[in-house]
């Protein structure tokens, strides 16, 4: 989800309280067979950061996309993964153990409004992301460059990549 407030995310009696860096930013936590509380974590930046979807592959990773601006730490750990978007707002997509530890992350951006919306696992550690971009994006996340360019304020867009081997 996301948060802009302090916010208590355990349901029982009990309190975890996230706080956020900035403006609104991202929590993911699991709960156990009975609702109860077994952990939380949360990452963002001083700007705004959207939870577009979320999957989880046969290995129990989750991964995430959704759009940030600004500079964000996406490693929810005392250790860092700095993104900075290319425009008012990137494509982000990050991937993390089932215990929420970062393992991966990258941006999609040019330099108008792209946002990720829906991704959904294909495999070992491939996924198909969709969302919508504006202006000019190279969807290439290696060193290639592969640029779409929108017909109008803002296009659709649809892609399948594959994250390293982790």
């Amino acid at each position: 989800g996301i948060f802009t407030l302090p916010i208590d995310v355990d349901p029982g009696q009990n309190n975890f309280t996230l706080t956020s860096k900035g403006g609104s930013d991202i929590f993911i936590m699991a709960l156990d067979d009975n609702g109860d509380y077994r952990r939380a974590k949360s990452f963002g930046g001083l700007g705004n950061e959207i939870l577009g979807d979320i999957d989880v592959d046969t290995d129990g990773r989750l991964f995430l996309t959704g759009s940030f601006n600004q500079n964000v730490d996406f490693d929810p750990s005392s250790s860092t993964f700095q993104l900075i978007s290319a425009g008012e707002k990137d494509v982000f997509v990050s991937m993390y153990k089932s215990s929420g530890d970062f393992i991966y992350g990258t941006s999609i951006g040019g330099s108008g409004i792209d946002e990720g919306s829906d991704i959904i696992t294909s495999g070992k550690n491939s996924f198909v992301l969709s969302g919508n971009f504006s202006n000019t994006v190279d969807f290439d996340l290696t060193s290639g460059v592969y640029n779409l360019m929108s017909n109008g304020y803002s296009d659709t867009f649809i892609s399948k990549y594959e994250f390293p081997d982790n």
